[in-house]
Parts: C-alpha cells; structure tokens; sequence
C-alpha cells in the first residue's frame, strides 16, 4: 500500500514538475520582424498572429488598432502545492490512531501544502502587440510591442519572505 502511494507520488511530481497555463499566440521575433510600415496589410497580420484579442477603431483618423495579448504563467508552485500536501497527508497518517490520525493527516496535508507552494517561484510572462491599420490602404501605419516578465518568489528557509 505505502509502495503504491510512494509511485503515485512521484508520477504526479513528474507530471506537474513542468505545468504552465498559456493564452494567446506566443510572439517570435521573426513574425515581429517580419512586419513593414506601409507594406504588411491587415490581411498579413492577421495570417501571422491569427484573430487579434481586441480591435478599435478611430472613424475620424481612419485608423483601426489590432491588440494581441499572449499571456504564459508557470504554475510549478501550484503543482508543488498539491505534491507538499499529498505528501503531509501521508506522513501525517502515520501518526496516532483514530481521532488523533485525522486530526495528524488534516495538519500534514496543510502544512505541506502550503509550505511547498511557497518554496517554489512563479514565472509570468505577457507579450502585447498593437498595430495600427490605416483603414483607407488596409496597410500597416504604426505598430508597437512590449514584453513583460516577472518572477514571484515565495518563502525561502535562508531568505524568509520573498516578494508576492
């Protein structure tokens, strides 16, 4: 019985050791070199980045803003969570019989999880891309791209409190 725990265990280890949630379309430098000032249409954006994440449009300057968000965040402190309390349920089992095993199982399972969720650091990352579309030519006038990346760190034993 512990063997078999032990292995489910590890298997979910290596399954959520890399986990990311991921919206939009990723960026690469050779679309983003690719585009032209009154040379690259709307047509060849929108077949290099798919459907945008918004459009506005300006009747009076007859220009229209295409807006592609790409969201990336590595969820490894969630999967770490998860893990910490599987693994505090367990060794809390361990513990005393009856009453005193639940309550023992209840405080290994959330104090592992919040521990190990807290030992591990977030990444982000967001790119955004707007182009501005003259709407009489239907061709690239301006366009502008930003790239964000941010690393939440959590408790660490030498260090304490990291930033949140």
């Amino acid at each position: 019985m512990k063997n078999k725990l032990m292995i489910v265990i590890c298997a979910l280890t290596i399954g959520l050791s890399g986990c990311a949630v991921s919206r939009g379309y990723q960026m690469n430098d050779a679309a983003l070199n690719a585009i032209q000032l009154h040379v690259t249409t709307e047509n060849d954006i929108r077949q290099m980045f798919g459907e945008p994440t918004s459009v506005t449009r300006d009747s009076r300057s007859n220009m229209k803003v295409l807006t592609y968000r790409h969201h990336n965040q590595d969820i490894k402190s969630q999967g770490a969570a998860v893990l910490g309390a599987i693994a505090g349920g367990v060794l809390g089992y361990q513990i005393g019989q009856g009453s005193g095993q639940a309550l023992a199982t209840m405080i290994g399972t959330t104090a592992g999880g919040v521990l190990a969720g807290n030992m591990v650091g977030n990444r982000e990352q967001e790119q955004v891309l707007k182009v501005v579309i003259d709407t009489r030519t239907g061709r690239v006038a301006d366009y502008n791209y930003e790239q964000y990346q941010d690393r939440r760190d959590g408790i660490r034993f030498n260090q304490g409190v990291g930033s949140f």
